[in-house]
């Protein structure tokens, strides 16, 4: 292949010679292909060439994110989605200001990439509008939300447990539904102190994540006496299975 026939491979008809050059690109971590590899990405209709396309990027690491980060103001929606999987993947926090820029996307699968590459990040930064997020009405969407904080929670149980602090009720709720599901016993005691709670159903939900945890020891004193039945009755339940 010549020098003219590889620089328009990404650009051929065949959807098997633009996946052969993604991947040579890739392999050879060829930064000076970065634009025509994200004008590609821009508009490839093959799944596997998009995933590869994508990979390529990945390989190319810091050098590459300043470009993708543009595709995130490009008017095709598919620019906007796949510049932010890809820096989801690429890993560096130094994208994380733009992905919360483009937090607002009007297209709904780009937010929910967007959010999603936000979780796959685990910064700090994000988490208060990940947080507020979880107040969407949307079902889609809140449900992307979770799966990005169960991310963030992976990698930082303890950052993730201060929405435990949230103003509104229904987001301590869910961080302590994803507390409980990540399992991890490194958030034991900000959800024992979440136990005091002023609102029932996120006393519940703290007393159902320390029971998956296995850590109801601590709580379950103040839990058997709580002013709500509900949690009297999973406290009395909890105590019973630990016989």
């Amino acid at each position: 292949m010549n020098r003219s026939t590889e620089r328009n491979a990404l650009f051929d008809p065949d959807k098997n010679v633009r996946h052969q050059r993604a991947l040579q690109l890739g392999t050879q971590q060829t930064v000076s292909e970065l634009p025509n590899i994200l004008e590609q990405l821009s508009v490839e209709s093959d799944f596997f060439v998009r995933e590869t396309l994508i990979w390529a990027i990945v390989r190319m690491g810091q050098p590459a994110i300043e470009p993708t980060i543009a595709l995130l103001g490009y008017i095709a929606p598919q620019a906007r989605l796949l510049a932010a999987q890809a820096l989801g993947k690429i890993g560096d926090p130094s994208a994380v200001p733009a992905l919360l820029n483009a937090l607002p996307d009007d297209d709904l699968e780009v937010k929910r990439r967007v959010i999603y590459s936000l979780g796959q990040l685990g910064d700090a930064r994000a988490l208060p509008a990940l947080l507020e997020l979880l107040l969407d009405s949307n079902s889609e969407l809140k449900s992307t939300v979770t799966t990005a904080l169960r991310e963030v929670g992976q990698r930082d149980p303890l950052m993730l447990s201060q929405g435990l602090q949230h103003a509104k009720w229904q987001v301590r709720e869910q961080i302590a539904d994803v507390l409980g599901l990540i399992g991890d016993v490194a958030a034991v005691p900000s959800l024992e102190r979440a136990i005091a709670d002023p609102h029932e159903q996120v006393r519940f939900a703290v007393l159902t994540a320390l029971g998956h945890l296995g850590q109801v020891s601590g709580v379950l004193s103040a839990a058997l006496q709580d002013s709500s039945f509900q949690v009297r009755t999973l406290a009395a339940h909890l105590q019973n299975s630990s016989l």
